[in-house]
């Protein structure tokens, strides 16, 4: 069995690409996937599967039967590319360096060549043929001579990532493996051999630009919340950094490791939403990380004032004692700036586009959605106009509510339905969004306060890519949120009610509204569109990185008196 036949290469291929040509795109599995993260790219796929191609066109722009090698691209229509995408028997065939010499001319100012290959010498490979078994893969192709011939095409090898496959964590716990692996790296050892490969790297990623790649980039995130804000605010946007050229992620949860950036010259540690306990550790941490020369970022994207108390015991040296800070929202920055004034403003956004939401018949109930936490004070001014309206539509609206139990409680209709999970409740993300994509109408109500106005307009467009209509609060969603257009907001209850009816009543309405909404996030909020920028910043940061120190100690300074980091 291919150890990782059922992975997805999306994750891969550079997000901002808009031009993509895969050889060896099978039956577009690759390329549907990377559409809904950059839907407005050109990809094109390649194969000489004919069934397999014949799916492969239903999904990507296009799909050419074609041998390797003896593509021309320039026949397609291609006469530039964003991104090269090498796999499978596409490795190794003959004259295959000429080929990627022609075809990597083709490549765009910041285009790149990834290629994956499989390792001949992975663990399970070796297993597999020992036992008498087919090989999992051709190995025809060494990484030695990919990284040879791709200097020879002239490309410069920007990384070489090995990676791993999550279920081999039980093969590598095996006290069996275990005395193999050992008496292998002996034997290399007692005859002078140097052991250079990893035997559990199931394959290496191998990414190659035209010209000189930027310095080399460490971005650590330091997860200190990891139910909710991490997936969208770390550890999407790392992913889709990680695919740049030289730039390298890592995340770990509740801790950070200083040390872990050997030959970079360049590094971020970004920590999120810790409280520090004590000035002492505050310090040793802030002193760690900003002598070792790394660029330190604080990031939260909820209003500090919730944890008051907290913050201020040790004078907000949480924000002031890093070099920088990074949120969500303008408001949130503004009050931040009174403790750092560098703040770095990275809206929300979605990784992928779902896709689009087939109307449900004519007959059929309106399903209504609302998903949240801890919101009782913002949604009980509307819930009695909310029970009024569902008393008087009977069982052609139904409600579905995910998270809040109380809010499920407080609606007056036995059309309801409750999502929730063990625990605290927080069902998986995929299963919220199941529920928001099968719902015709989202409600998110927001009170006018001071913790609100820091928050994001997330909820909107996550509504508005599932193909649900938002009806909003004015806090936070004004902002965002065109009023009939792309969504619906009210300013009071009896508003709410009015504007809930219409929405139930006219189909042709809510169908429009969510379209032009869809369209909205399809254009200018994914994140294919914008984690460029977080990079950009980083960088731009850390060219002046010995004046951010030098601002940094002095806030320590006067909030800690002669501690100093």
């Amino acid at each position: 069995m291919n150890a990782f036949a059922m992975e997805s290469f999306a994750v891969f291929l550079p997000p901002q690409a808009r031009t993509v040509v895969e050889f060896g795109c099978g039956n577009g599995a690759t390329g549907r996937e990377f559409l809904r993260i950059q839907p407005q790219c050109r990809y094109v796929g390649f194969d000489t599967d004919e069934a397999l191609l014949a799916e492969a066109a239903g999904c990507l722009s296009q799909a050419q039967w074609a041998p390797f090698p003896g593509i021309r691209l320039e026949r397609h229509g291609i006469t530039s590319a964003d991104c090269l995408f090498f796999h499978g028997a596409f490795m190794g065939r003959r004259d295959w360096i000429k080929e990627v010499r022609r075809h990597c001319a083709l490549l765009s100012e910041g285009g790149q060549a990834v290629f994956v290959l499989g390792h001949p010498g992975y663990v399970r490979h070796v297993l597999s043929l020992m036992l008498g078994r087919p090989p999992l893969w051709d190995s025809s192709l060494t990484l030695p001579e990919l990284l040879r011939g791709l200097s020879e095409a002239g490309l410069t090898v920007a990384d070489v990532r090995p990676q791993r496959v999550a279920e081999d964590a039980a093969l590598r716990n095996d006290p069996a493996i275990q005395r193999l692996m050992e008496s292998l790296v002996d034997y290399c050892r007692d005859h002078a051999m140097e052991v250079k490969t990893d035997v559990w790297a199931a394959r290496h990623i191998v990414r190659a630009v035209r010209g000189t790649p930027p310095p080399k980039l460490y971005i650590q995130s330091s997860v200190w919340e990891a139910r909710v804000t991490a997936r969208v605010r770390l550890l999407e946007p790392a992913a889709f950094m990680a695919t740049l050229p030289g730039v390298t992620c890592a995340t770990r949860v509740m801790s950070a490791d200083s040390q872990a950036s050997a030959g970079f010259p360049d590094r971020v540690m970004i920590v999120q939403r810790i409280l520090f306990r004590d000035v002492k550790p505050a310090m040793d941490f802030l002193r760690q990380f900003r002598r070792a020369g790394w660029l330190l970022i604080y990031e939260i994207d909820d209003n500090p004032a919730n944890w008051q108390d907290a913050f201020a015991l040790f004078h907000w040296l949480e924000f002031a004692g890093c070099h920088a800070v990074q949120v969500s929202t303008e408001p949130l920055a503004d009050i931040l700036r009174q403790y750092n004034p560098h703040v770095l403003v990275f809206p929300n956004h979605l990784r992928e586009l779902p896709d689009p939401r087939t109307p449900a018949p004519e007959d059929a109930p309106v399903e209504i959605f609302y998903g949240a936490l801890n919101r009782e004070s913002d949604w009980a001014p509307v819930m009695p106009e909310l029970n009024r309206v569902l008393g008087e539509y009977g069982g052609r609206v139904k409600m579905r509510v995910v998270y809040d139990r109380q809010f499920f409680d407080a609606l007056e209709t036995e059309h309801k339905t409750f999502l929730t999970a063990e625990g605290d409740g927080l069902i998986p993300y995929e299963a919220y969004a199941r529920a928001m994509h099968a719902s015709d109408i989202a409600l998110m109500p927001l009170l006018d306060t001071e913790f609100n106005r820091m928050k994001s307009d997330l909820k909107f467009i996550e509504a508005a890519g599932h193909g649900a209509v938002a009806l909003a609060s004015p806090t936070v969603y004004a902002s965002t949120v065109r009023d009939g257009r792309t969504g619906f907001l009210y300013a009071n209850p009896e508003e709410f009610g009015a504007k809930l009816r219409m929405l139930l009543d006219d189909r042709q309405l809510r169908q429009e509204v969510a379209e032009t909404a869809y369209g909205y996030v399809r254009r200018e909020r994914l994140l294919s569109q914008h984690y460029q920028g977080r990079v950009d910043a980083y960088r731009e940061l850390l060219a002046n990185l010995p004046e951010l120190e030098r601002e940094a100690d002095e806030r320590v300074k006067s909030l800690a008196g002669d501690a100093s980091c």
